[in-house]
């Protein structure tokens, strides 16, 4: 049987206040170990300069992460009603039957569809858990790793008076991960590029476009 047509919004919706509540608790949680003066003791037993980048990274990855679920319920929703607006759009006999789907149809496979539509049946009271531990997974690692490298040039790009004692040998680290990261772009470019402009699927195979 289909999907019910509000369960990926509720879940969605529902996954997203659970993000609301763990952002509340981590801002309490954040509040109360920068008012003892633990982040700029971090600080200093590290060396970092300056000493309140602990607590101004903090704050950031709260705000940011929120931000990224939000931006992932809001995509989601609008990719689910896209796709309900073509599944409706379908034949009875196309959905229910074996009958192939019109050219004009972009979505997922029906029968992987379906099947998927008999699973949630089962995991439907888990759905906005699975949702809220995906998003909150997923996020934290982005988050991290994006604060991690603003971080890191925030420290070396300190006037030479305020810098860390530490930071001439994190910059050789920071232009080989760049160079590192501009090859790996390029690979993903590339690919994207040969993927939607060069080749073409028929019938028999693929062929490029030349």
């Amino acid at each position: 049987m289909p999907v019910p047509p509000c369960r990926c919004p509720s879940g969605l919706l529902a996954a997203f206040v659970l993000q609301l509540g763990c952002t509340v608790l981590l801002g309490r949680l954040a509040s109360a170990w920068t008012a003892q003066g633990s982040a700029r003791e971090l600080a200093r037993s590290l060396g970092l300069l300056p000493e309140s980048l602990p607590e101004q990274l903090l704050a950031a990855f709260i705000w940011l992460q929120c931000s990224v679920v939000l931006a992932a319920v809001v995509c989601n929703v609008a990719l689910h009603v896209r796709l309900r607006r073509q599944l409706l759009a379908l034949p009875r006999e196309v959905f229910f039957g074996q009958r192939p789907p019109p050219a004009s149809y972009g979505g997922p496979d029906l029968e992987d569809l379906r099947s998927m539509g008999r699973s949630t049946l089962v995991y439907g009271m888990y759905f906005p858990g699975i949702l809220f531990w995906n998003f909150f997974y997923g996020s934290c690692v982005l988050v991290v790793i994006t604060l991690f490298l603003v971080g890191s040039l925030v420290v070396v790009l300190q006037p030479a008076d305020h810098r860390s004692s530490f930071a001439a040998s994190v910059w050789p680290w920071l232009m080989n991960l760049a160079f590192f990261c501009s090859v790996l772009l390029a690979h993903f470019a590339t690919r994207l590029f040969v993927q939607r402009c060069l080749l073409h699927r028929h019938d028999r195979g693929f062929f490029f476009v030349l």
